[in-house]
């Protein structure tokens, strides 16, 4: 029988943990960067470092079959890892899929969840080079990528006390999209765009490169678990605190419209939303503004770069938000899978 003691208390304080137990050898103390970041780092030459991350999709955890499509299903979960690749400044290579296949699924399904992988990977030059499938009670999606950086990777740790906090893209439309979801309201096509923004994150691979070129980046994370949560990641890592300031952070088309609608705080789904799957990082702009060279929409295959805004910054210690009337202290809450 289980004992309180061995509940889970929370997925971070589970990762700890784990990380305590595993053995970096000795003789390569400065060839391994382990668990604890969007990916495992490994030093291959002086200018060249292996990136490792996987994530798995589960059903009914990550997506509703009969909510997304497989082709939705498929591009999310194959952007979730993108995305940690891109978290540390590096770019994807090569995908290994291993699925688990439940008695419902028919093939034309499996089909269709990999071409919805095969768009999310054509931004990149990363390709799918295998894998594995199996049966299982509930469909499973497990993507592992192996992707490369020339400098060294940008880690969790690093943030700096006077650093700008700044955030790529909008946040909020994925939580709004889970209202509908879930059926807390009924299906409207005037919200139809949070939707898709649940289901068809951004990938910012493509984004790597501005960034690394127009800012000093100390610290980075994707907002996966929602702003707050992941920010306070940065800060336990960098052993500082942070102040934001709400109303610098762009939240998706139509959110302000949605949660005057409806009574919502705004603050509630660009603080914590989750699955946004936008860059946040730490550091200073090379330039007073940032010279970020803009992508000429009608070339193939490109769209005009995302918003880059300064949303707060590093302190010594605490977690902050700065209203119009006050400087209010806040908890880091955000998702976990075990809470």
């Amino acid at each position: 029988m289980s004992n309180s003691h061995d509940k889970i208390k929370s997925e971070t304080d589970l990762i700890n943990k784990i990380a305590n137990r595993i053995r970096i050898p000795s003789l390569l103390p400065d060839k391994f960067i382990g668990i604890g970041d969007d990916c495992s780092v490994f030093k291959i030459s002086k200018n060249r470092y292996a990136l490792f991350t996987t994530d798995m999709s589960i059903e009914n955890k990550h997506f509703i079959i009969n909510k997304s499509t497989p082709l939705e299903i498929g591009y999310k979960a194959m952007v979730s890892n993108i995305s940690d690749i891109s978290a540390m400044g590096g770019y994807p290579i090569c995908a290994l899929v291993s699925l688990g296949v439940s008695n419902t699924i028919n093939e034309n399904f499996i089909l269709k969840l990999y071409d919805g992988m095969n768009e999310a990977l054509k931004p990149t030059n990363c390709i799918i080079s295998g894998g594995d499938i199996s049966k299982s009670t509930e469909l499973v999606i497990s993507i592992t990528i192996y992707g490369e950086s020339h400098r060294k990777p940008i880690l969790r740790q690093g943030a700096l006390v006077g650093d700008d906090i700044f955030v790529t893209g909008s946040l909020g439309g994925s939580k709004a999209g889970l209202d509908f979801i879930f059926g807390k309201h009924a299906f409207s096509q005037c919200y139809n765009t949070f939707l898709y923004r649940h289901n068809n994150p951004p990938n910012r691979s493509n984004m790597v490169d501005i960034l690394l070129n127009n800012y000093e980046i100390t610290s980075m994370i994707d907002v996966s678990d929602g702003l707050l949560l992941d920010l306070s990641r940065i800060a336990e890592k960098s052993k500082c605190g942070f102040i934001l300031y709400p109303n610098e952070i762009k939240p998706h088309r139509k959110l302000s419209n949605y949660c005057k609608r409806f009574g919502y705080d705004i603050n509630e789904y660009i603080l914590y939303s989750g699955e946004e799957y936008e860059l946040l990082f730490t550091g200073k702009a090379k330039t007073e503004q940032a010279n970020i060279k803009k992508i000429d929409p009608t070339e193939k295959g490109q769209i005009e770069p995302p918003s880059i805004k300064k949303i707060g910054t590093i302190i010594e210690d605490g977690f902050f938000l700065h209203t119009d009337d006050a400087v209010i202290p806040i908890d880091a809450l955000g998702f976990d899978h075990f809470s």
